[in-house]
Formats: structure tokens, C-alpha cells, sequence
């Protein structure tokens, strides 16, 4: 399928699925131009409502691809909810995928395990505890697994 008409139809998905109340990825992410660390609430998110300055966010935060937003997963899966910000990273020839914990220990909860078994598919899977840069690398389901609960 033509790369023009896959981006067709993300966008469409992706107005269809707004962050409204969602301010995951606000917590989870660095922003530079904001000088905002990993795992620090942003100043500008306002729970519940949404980001203060949507219009006139940085750049880094308007070109966020959140895996939700694309379509992947159900309601229960939005960030917000199962406590994990999935987004796509291509390295090398080898797609990966980022998990990041918006909130300590998510990772730990069974659903947000099963979440992100369904998603990978057996790629390499990134995972980046609560407030810290991605440093395990997870391939697999038991992989997976084994790695709950660890200190990355």
C-alpha cells in the first residue's frame, strides 16, 4: 500500500480519536523547548481538560505520534487509562516500538503487559520506566514478562 494513502487514513483515524482529557504523554515525555524532564508533569497540562497551549505547543509535542491516537488499541488502552505511552521508533532496519510508564509501576499491571504483547507483535519493544529514558530492550512476550518488575 502507497505510503501516501497509509497517512490518509491515520490521519482520518486520528481525528477521530483525540487526546481530549489525555494528557499522558505531558507526564511521560522530555520536552526539551520546554525544558521539561521524563516523568515531570508539564506545566501547561491542565487534567482532564487538556494542554494549556495545544495551539501553540513545541514542535517536539505537535510531531508526537501516539500509537492510541493512530488507532491502535481500545478505549480501556488509552494512555491515560492503562498508565503507558506506546509510540513507533524506527531504528536501522528494524522497527521498534517505545513503551513509557506515565505513572509509576505501570507496567506491572497485567493489562498494560497484555497491551503491549498484542501491539509488538514480536518487534523490539523499547521500555522506559516512570521518568527515566528508554533502557531495556523487550522482544517477545516473556520478555516481557520477566522484565516486570525489574528496575530498568
Amino acid at each position: 500500500m502507497r505510503r501516501s494513502v497509509v497517512l490518509a487514513r491515520v490521519r482520518r483515524v486520528m481525528a477521530s480519536r483525540p487526546c481530549g482529557g489525555c494528557t499522558a504523554c505531558c507526564t511521560a515525555l522530555a520536552v526539551d523547548a520546554l525544558q521539561k524532564p521524563a516523568g515531570e508533569k508539564c506545566v501547561y497540562d491542565q487534567r482532564g481538560v487538556g494542554c494549556a497551549i495545544y495551539e501553540n505547543r513545541p514542535d517536539q509535542c505537535r510531531g508526537f505520534e501516539c500509537l492510541w491516537r493512530t488507532g491502535v488499541g481500545g478505549e480501556a488502552d488509552r494512555p491515560d487509562r492503562v498508565g503507558l505511552v506506546l509510540h513507533p521508533q524506527a531504528e536501522a532496519d528494524r522497527p521498534m516500538m517505545i513503551v513509557r510508564e506515565a505513572r509509576p509501576g505501570a507496567i506491572d499491571d497485567p493489562a498494560a503487559r497484555d497491551l503491549v504483547d498484542r501491539v509488538s507483535r514480536g518487534r523490539a519493544v523499547l521500555l522506559a520506566r516512570f521518568g527515566e529514558i528508554p533502557a531495556t530492550i523487550l522482544i517477545g512476550a516473556e520478555r516481557l514478562r520477566s522484565a516486570a518488575g525489574r528496575a530498568c
